[in-house]
């Protein structure tokens, strides 16, 4: 990982203030009193919410991306190296792949082209950190050809060139370089001269413009993941078939979707050999198609071993949201336990609060609305996932669902996390939103109020009964402009996004222990 300089101590969440403290100045889109928030508070909300190009309930994807870039730019111009740490975190521990390689390529090209404040940490380094995958080279250089053309300056090359070095190797290769890519591997090594760190990266980057520019390939005998990768996509159906088994997969290479191009209908030999081979991603994405080929007891067992093993799901950064919804996808219950221990250890990190907790979800209609264009996922899962869990773990809790109306969700200490959030999302009809009515009906001697929300209600903020005492925590999981209620004030607080470690700050911050930027 890129070491980026003038870092500050790394805090659990990020201080979002209102640019009039607890005064609304704005609407929210519901017509409630709003809040608007300073540059900052705002970009940070809209970053790690944001699937770039792709529409919200209440905003288009052009206006959004407009918005984004306009704040980068807004920033970048008073506050560069905070953007720059700002990438890393963007990409590493909220998973933000688009929207940091958008932030980057912007805070960039605004140093290079505009009178910014000083910076200590240099461009180069600001596009290496937002690359974390070896299709994301090609990304970079295909966002920055869009907005400004193929004169790329010298330090976006050597960024690109310094991740392309870190990243490609033959698995890689034959994982991310296909035929049909618009850049491919060869076009960013002729684009941005990486340096092979070592001779095998030397005979690969050869073998990527060979194949890019369709000449004569040589030196394959040196890489003999893709040298046997090739020869087996060179064989009939009927020999792949025959030929097909673990070590067959493992020497060669095979991705599950690569091998299954080939392989014709995938039965229970060609998944039990997959299997041992196969990351936590792919095998929660293929539960279902394990259970219809109806794989061996021991290829099951091996699958429930990594869902509930506390190292590969740590490693993977998935949400507990992939779980759930694997667990919905799939026909029957073979794998409903180790899933449900999966979204357990997926959020290890939600603390067990102390005193009691009014937690409250969103299941308004807008709470309906996909977290992106390629996803059917729905913004109330997440949420619905986060506030049972966040009450399930309390001391003592009140788990409320809301929308005009509200009503308690009743649970026990050792309720299912996915029962409680089944509950929650069939509580009642998802209409309009009023958070603020709801507090006021199941406010009750709490210690603490926490909202699940994307903050677009109906009702203004003063007619809420929270006294000033008592800490007020919102999770925004959507980043639109106007916020429901102040924040960055004391015992007021507005997180961005869903991220595990954001709900340790609750603890943090009511023992008082001083917040930064979380980067």
């Amino acid at each position: 990982m890129v070491k980026l300089a003038a870092r500050p101590k790394r805090a659990a969440t990020a201080p979002i203030k209102s640019t009039k403290g607890r005064k609304p100045d704005t609407l929210t889109h519901e017509g409630g009193a709003g809040f608007s928030r300073e540059a900052k508070s705002e970009l940070f909300l809209l970053a790690v919410t944001n699937m770039v190009s792709e529409d919200t309930f209440y905003e288009k994807g052009k206006n959004r991306d407009k918005r984004f870039t306009s704040l980068v730019k807004q920033v970048a111009l008073e506050d560069p190296d905070w953007i720059a740490r700002f990438v890393p975190y963007l990409r590493s521990t909220m998973n933000m792949r688009s929207a940091s390689i958008v932030m980057a390529a912007e805070l960039v090209h605004a140093k290079l082209t505009k009178p910014v404040a000083g910076s200590k940490i240099t461009n180069r380094s600001i596009i290496d950190s937002a690359i974390q995958r070896a299709d994301e080279p090609a990304e970079m250089l295909g966002y920055w050809m869009s907005e400004w053309g193929k004169n790329f300056p010298q330090p976006v090359k050597r960024g690109v060139a310094d991740a392309a070095t870190r990243l490609y190797s033959e698995w890689s290769l034959i994982k991310n370089d296909g035929g049909d890519k618009p850049i491919r591997f060869g076009d960013v090594i002729d684009l941005t001269h990486p340096t092979p760190k070592a001779p095998w990266q030397s005979t690969l980057f050869d073998y990527a413009l060979d194949t890019r520019h369709n000449r004569e390939i040589g030196g394959v005998d040196k890489l003999k993941t893709i040298g046997l990768n090739r020869v087996a996509m060179a064989m009939d159906q009927a020999t792949f078939r025959e030929t097909f088994g673990t070590g067959f997969v493992e020497d060669a290479g095979l991705t599950w979707e690569q091998a299954s191009s080939k392989y014709g209908k995938l039965d229970a030999k060609f998944w039990e050999a997959m299997i041992p081979n196969m990351g936590i991603f792919a095998l929660v994405r293929n539960l279902r198609n394990f259970d219809d080929a109806k794989i061996n007891k021991a290829a099951q067992d091996m699958v429930r071993a990594r869902l509930t093993d506390p190292e590969v799901i740590e490693k993977s950064r998935m949400f507990p949201l992939r779980f759930f919804t694997a667990f919905l996808a799939t026909k029957s219950l073979t794998y409903g336990r180790e899933l449900e221990e999966a979204i357990n250890l997926s959020l290890r990190n939600v603390p067990r609060l102390k005193g009691s907790t009014l937690v409250l979800c969103d299941v308004s209609g807008s709470m309906d609305y996909p977290l992106s264009g390629k996803s059917d996922v729905k913004r109330l899962a997440p949420a619905s996932i986060f506030a049972a869990a966040l009450a399930l773990r309390a001391e003592k809790a009140t788990l409320v669902a809301f929308s005009v109306q509200s009503k308690v969700i009743p649970f026990r200490k050792d309720s299912s996390v996915i029962l409680a959030t089944k509950d929650i999302v069939e509580s009642m009809p998802h209409g309009g939103t009023d958070t603020w009515s709801a507090v006021n009906a199941h406010l009750n001697g709490h210690d603490r109020v926490v909202i699940v929300t994307d903050e677009q209600t109906q009702g203004g903020y003063g007619s809420a009964n929270i006294p000033e005492t008592m800490p007020l925590f919102v999770f925004n999981l959507a980043g639109y402009r106007p916020g429901a209620s102040p924040s960055g004030k004391k015992n007021r607080y507005t997180f961005g996004g869903l991220s595990d470690a954001a709900f340790t700050a609750i603890e943090l911050l009511e023992r008082g222990t001083d917040q930064n930027w979380p980067f």
